[in-house]
């Protein structure tokens, strides 16, 4: 009987197993593309694993509209359902379903953010509260953080703005006008020490508390450097005076040759790849990555989203930086207001700083 017992106990978890492994394979995420139609727009569904972000391309009246959303769902099929509002040359797509969708909009045959069409044509859920609250604090007007930290160079060190406190972070008795050699890596900025006036022998490394350590050099670097990009917790330098290239650790505290027989690398859409330190030197280049949308000023000076061989026009003012971007938002500096941008919830203003209408590269540092 024991025996009978043990048996039907194996057989269960041998069926409770299989029961287990089916519903791995059926509710694993996967990377696919389908199509279908929904209230007479054609909609290309397709879902990026890796980048865990789905895709849309509506295809209505010989226009494409790109939509982009991060996020999973078990299922398939998730457009539901697409209004139509249209007014004069202006045409907008709500999309309602299983992802949190957002309007698409287009006037003659450019596209544009929906926030900036007649509310009208869009739900009620998507109009903008044009109310607005503004503090003052010192040369700031704060609108609002957006729950982050900002570190803003003052000449002699970095204001730190929160919602919790304002503070400051003092390096130098004397005014730095200029920071070329700063850069944000994880939750620290790296920064050159600009005691010295053409080579430096040490780092500052500014931590998101607001307090200070050095990285202390065994050999003196050129101000004639540049940052390539950061990958991971690490910062890349070209020093092009020297030829040399480093991969930086701010939170180790730590650096290291990576140029060796005239050769350095670079990272180029997935992966690093090497180059010769010539070529490092001569003309400045910049890590890039692969990514299905990305924010970009254009020749008119206005901020586009560029996705799937389409560019949304995000902004109707000039756009003179982007600060800081990734698939979905970006901030911006438009005169001298910060702003910020999320695909879903649209624009609003975040800091501004007069100082801003004159200097504001390499000011603006977001935790």
């Amino acid at each position: 009987m024991i025996k009978k017992r043990k048996i039907k106990k194996s057989v269960l978890y041998f069926f409770f197993f299989l029961l287990l492994l089916f519903i791995f394979f059926l509710f694993r995420s996967r990377s696919y593309e389908l199509q279908y139609t929904v209230d007479d727009v054609l909609v290309t569904e397709r879902y990026y694993k890796k980048e865990k972000m789905y895709q849309y391309v509506f295809s209505y009246q010989d226009r494409e509209y790109v939509l982009n959303i991060e996020g999973h769902a078990f299922k398939k099929k998730l457009v539901k359902k697409i209004e139509i509002k249209s007014n004069e040359q202006i045409i907008c797509l709500n999309i309602e379903g299983k992802l949190p969708f957002y309007p698409v909009c287009s006037e003659d045959s450019n596209l544009l953010s929906y926030h900036l069409v007649d509310p009208e044509l869009i739900p009620e859920t998507f109009r903008k509260n044009e109310e607005e609250h503004v503090v003052d604090s010192n040369q700031y007007k704060i609108y609002d953080l957006n729950k982050k930290t900002f570190f803003i160079w003052n000449y002699k060190g970095f204001d730190i703005i929160s919602d919790k406190k304002n503070t400051n972070v003092s390096l130098y008795s004397k005014d730095i006008y200029t920071i070329p050699l700063t850069i944000k890596v994880g939750e620290a900025i790296l920064m050159a020490d600009y005691s010295d006036t053409y080579e430096f022998s040490k780092f500052f490394v500014i931590q998101k508390n607001g307090k200070v350590k050095e990285l202390v050099l065994d050999s003196k670097l050129s101000f004639e450097s540049y940052f390539l990009g950061t990958y991971k917790k690490s910062a890349y330098l070209m020093d092009k005076k020297n030829k040399k290239e480093y991969e930086i650790y701010p939170s180790r505290l730590a650096m290291r040759t990576i140029s060796k027989d005239g050769m350095g690398k670079i990272f180029s859409q997935h992966d690093f790849e090497t180059v010769t330190l010539n070529s490092l030197s001569t003309s400045e280049k910049f890590f890039t990555f692969s990514s299905l949308g990305e924010f970009s000023i254009e020749d008119d000076q206005r901020l586009y989203y560029k996705t799937n061989g389409t560019k949304v026009r995000i902004a109707n003012e000039e756009v003179k930086a982007i600060v800081e971007q990734n698939c979905e938002e970006v901030y911006y500096l438009v005169q001298d207001e910060l702003r910020y941008y999320n695909l879903s919830s649209g624009e609003k203003k975040v800091l501004s700083s007069f100082e801003w209408n004159f200097n504001y590269k390499n000011m603006i540092y977001i935790f």
